[in-house]
């Protein structure tokens, strides 16, 4: 790194650096104001060296793409690493692959959709790769029905879809893809005042709660069939098995191949009259809310410990690699890093807004999400400074076409082995070229 004086502080210095690499490859790289040069064709990389101890300001420019600006604190005999900048570009095509959607739901692996549509008092159904829409199997539901919601099992391969006559009257109905027969059939025995249905890590099960206990309805004979757990406030699939809540305060994980139950944590949850509980899981965390209060499951201590949190909680992602946690709220979106996790459990605010929606990892450095129908790629890695976003909503257009495209209370989600967006709006589902180097 080597010396320098600082004439400011009157004194000789150790310097430090910054290395950049950015993906494409960057145009040119600013270094407080001062044009430097560009990242090398074969590493994508540039370094910057013998600088003094104090902040910078970073610009990294490409034609065509957004610009990148970044606050970096450099510290002595250190190199500062901004290693996994993507640029985003300017323009962005979209084309259309589906229209007259009335309801979208997505598969968990982002592969395949079913679309629902109103047409002549009847619902269509459509089941299609999100890749090739033109692969499509299409169903009819009986009339005058509206979609509810669609629960999707644990292999992808089946969903349960529930429907609402005129009258408010629950039906359900079963979609399988059977080794490439795909079929979609009423369950008529389904029971219509159950809560939080999901697929048991049986995929021949359906389980839901009714009151205070936990019921498990078999696919195979098609009726209720058996009661799993009593005395339940809550459960969530973790791991391939079903992790308990009970009104007791205690948390457990239930194996449906083994019918075993062992408590997972050391303490019984203080479980309070007038309070609102729920237990969920982010990747492999696990995590307990009374209220607005949020507790992170300590596996090694076996112990729930409080977080600091924003209120009006509505959502909790783990990045891919399981190394930070994102918070998200309708005005605001905060990140925790698993490194502070042995230390003060500190949060760190990375955006403000208003109505954030469709809130999603693009991988484990950039975020996407919607907010006031805008459409925003964000950076995860904090920065001395302000962060800046990228509205991708200014970069979309169809090409060879004069045609605007109305984002309104849009749906959204990203499909990681294409790389690509996809767009619900004013009921059309589009999809975008790659975003991802």
């Amino acid at each position: 790194m080597g010396f320098r004086i600082d004439f400011e502080k009157k004194k000789i210095v150790a310097t430090g650096g910054i290395y950049i690499r950015t993906y494409p490859l960057a145009d040119e790289i600013v270094l407080d104001s001062q044009i430097l040069g560009k990242p090398s064709v074969f590493s994508n990389a540039f370094f910057i060296q013998g600088l003094l101890p104090r902040q910078y300001e970073i610009l990294i420019k490409k034609r065509g793409y957004f610009d990148y600006k970044k606050t970096v604190l450099v510290k002595e005999k250190e190199v500062t690493k901004l290693e996994n900048i993507i640029l985003f570009k300017k323009l962005l095509a979209l084309r259309k692959i589906f229209e007259n959607i009335d309801y979208l739901s997505v598969s968990p692996d982002k592969q395949h959709v079913l679309a629902f549509t109103y047409q002549d008092k009847k619902v269509k159904v459509t089941y299609f790769p999100i890749t090739d829409p033109s692969s499509s199997h299409l169903f009819s539901l009986s009339p005058n029905l509206k979609i509810n919601n669609v629960i999707w099992n644990h292999n992808n391969k089946a969903s349960l879809v529930e429907a609402q006559t005129e009258n408010k009257v629950l039906l359900y109905y079963l979609f399988k893809n059977v080794n490439g027969s795909f079929m979609l059939n009423p369950l008529s025995q389904f029971p219509k005042n159950c809560q939080k249905i999901l697929f048991s890590p049986e995929n021949d099960e359906i389980l839901y709660q009714k009151k205070d206990a936990l019921y498990s309805y078999s696919l195979v004979s098609n009726r209720e069939e058996k009661i799993l757990e009593e005395k339940i406030l809550d459960y969530q699939i973790y791991k391939n098995k079903i992790l308990i809540l009970s009104t007791e305060g205690e948390v457990s994980l239930f194996d449906p191949f083994l019918k075993s139950k062992e408590n997972i944590s050391n303490q019984k949850l203080i479980i309070k009259p007038n309070k609102k509980y729920q237990i969920f899981v982010a990747s492999s965390y696990i995590f307990f809310k009374e209220d607005d209060s949020l507790f992170l499951f300590n596996p090694s201590q076996k112990i729930f410990e409080i977080l600091k949190s924003p209120s009006s909680l509505l959502l909790v992602l783990s990045s891919p690699d399981e190394k930070k946690i994102i918070y998200c709220t309708n005005e605001r979106i905060d990140i925790y890093f698993s490194s502070d996790f042995q230390g003060p459990k500190r949060y760190y605010t990375l955006f403000q807004g208003k109505d954030i929606k469709n809130c999603q990892w693009l991988n484990n450095n950039y975020l996407l999400f919607t907010s006031e129908n805008n459409v925003i790629i964000l950076e995860t890695e904090l920065p001395n400074g302000k962060i800046n976003p990228i509205n991708l909503s200014e970069a979309f257009f169809i090409p060879n076409s004069q045609e605007e495209i109305p984002i309104k209370s849009p749906l959204l989600f990203f499909h990681p082995s294409s790389a690509k967006i996809y767009l619900l709006t004013e009921k059309i589902l589009l999809e975008s070229e790659k975003i991802l180097p």
